[in-house]
């Protein structure tokens, strides 16, 4: 692998380390995610269920396994339009959308950011808006659009301070 002399100094030395102890803490949330969702859909728990199901693809998402957080975001996105779970709606869709901008379907990413930014401005939860404008104003660089991505840029700066503001008073 590495010889002693580039192990001593090359930064990147302890990735094989790390990403295999971070492989395995994955693999263990992996399993945990889903013993809860057998549980959760056992009694009917769609709430949990949808929590569990978007959190896996996040995992699924910080691995490279795309297919995967693909399919585990959109069963919690049904599963969240269908019990009205509009919050929950807003966190999927931007994670859905961060997704599909990794994927480069940057055209997808900036429709799903706007319906995430529409329904978290009728929220009026700050760090929803937030995060949508975030997932837009990526959408707009990918896509050399610098004029709507400052604009969602200053949305996403005031509400990250009024975030801010919310948990520090």
């Amino acid at each position: 692998m590495f010889s002693q002399v580039e192990a001593k100094y090359s930064p990147n030395a302890a990735m094989p380390i790390q990403f295999n102890k971070n492989k395995h803490k994955y693999d263990e949330a992996i399993e945990c995610h889903k013993k809860a969702l057998v549980i959760q859909e056992k009694i009917d728990d769609k709430i949990g269920a949808a929590n569990n199901l978007n959190n896996l693809g996040y995992i699924y998402q910080l691995q490279d396994f795309l297919g995967m957080a693909l399919i585990c975001f959109n069963k919690s996105l049904a599963i969240r339009m269908e019990i009205g779970d509009r919050r929950g709606e807003t966190t999927t869709l931007c994670n859905l959308g961060n997704l599909l901008l990794k994927q480069k379907q940057t055209n997808k990413a900036l429709e799903v950011g706007k319906q995430a930014l529409k329904i978290a401005l009728e929220l009026g939860y700050p760090g929803k808006i937030r995060d949508a404008a975030l997932l837009m104003k990526n959408s707009f660089r990918q896509l050399n659009d610098f004029k709507n991505a400052f604009e969602m840029d200053e949305l996403f700066i005031a509400m990250h301070d009024s975030f801010c503001l919310l948990y520090t008073s």
